[in-house]
Parts: structure tokens; sequence; C-alpha cells
């Protein structure tokens, strides 16, 4: 299975460029989060942390209780609990990752507040015909189609096929 390339080798050379450049990381996802979104952020927020940068991880609302076992998940912010100190981190941060949504709106009071962030702290896109997404996980999921972050790490190749 030969793995379609996402990214050129330029945006690859920029995003790196972006990640080493950045010392206060804010990770988000969308509001209600659901297993895909706490545990995909929790998973980037702990690799930002282990090659340096300094992350906070920033929910619009509350996720729920049984996703508390997550490792990480107690040191959370939630922007509707903590509007204030959620606000300067995100206008503070030098990279802001959003993850498992495509649209602003999806967040909530906190899209306008990311929206609003300076210009260099966002890459802001839109998505265009040919765009390609890619699913990690397997054939799991209540569509069949795409697994959930959290049982994406017991699949291997032969398991997307």
């Amino acid at each position: 299975m030969d793995i379609p390339q996402i990214l050129t080798p330029t945006q690859l050379i920029q995003l790196m460029q972006l990640v080493k450049s950045a010392r206060r990381c804010v990770v988000c996802a969308h509001r209600g989060p659901d297993g895909d979104a706490v545990g995909s952020s929790l998973g980037m927020a702990e690799y930002l942390r282990k090659i340096g940068k300094q992350v906070n991880i920033i929910f619009p609302t509350a996720f729920p209780d049984f996703l508390r076992w997550m490792p990480g998940a107690a040191d959370t912010i939630i922007f509707e609990e903590r509007e204030s100190e959620a606000r300067q981190l995100i206008k503070e941060a030098d990279l802001i990752v959003c993850l498992d949504f495509g649209q602003l709106s999806r967040m909530a009071e906190m899209g306008a507040v990311v929206a609003a962030a300076p210009a260099e702290n966002v890459i802001r896109e839109t998505p265009e015909l040919g765009d390609v997404v890619l699913l990690l996980g397997g054939r799991t999921g209540r569509d069949g189609i795409g697994g959930a972050t959290g049982s994406s790490k017991s699949h291997n190749l032969k398991s997307l096929q």
C-alpha cells in the first residue's frame, strides 16, 4: 500500500520550521470534545513537550468524565471555565495547533479568539477540491470507515487495507 504524499517537500519544511521556531504552543480541538479530539490533543501536546515546547491544551467546552483517565487530561484548560487565562495563552502562543475539525465555528466563541490571534501564529487555509484527507486508524468506529484515535495504536498497515 502506497501512502500518499500529504504535504509537498516545501510545505513539510515550512511546517518543520514553524514547529522548530515556536516556544509557546496551544493545542485545541472542537467544542464538546470526544475521544478523538481529546486523544489527538493529548498526543500532540506530549510530542511538542518532548521536543522542548511549552504547551497548553485548551478545549472550548468540557469533555466527558469517562475520558479523564487519559494521561494529561487533568491539565487541560476549558475555555468557558477559564476564559481570561485561555484568551491570554492563545494571544501569546507562537504556534496554535487545531485538531479534529475543519472550521473555527466548531469551537464556538473560542474560534473567534483563535481567528483574532496575531497572523504569524495561525496558518489559515481553506480546503479545496482535490485536498487529501488522512484517516488515522483502522476499520473501526461507528461508520466502519475510519478508526478512533484511541484505537489507532493497535493497527498496522495490514489492518488498514
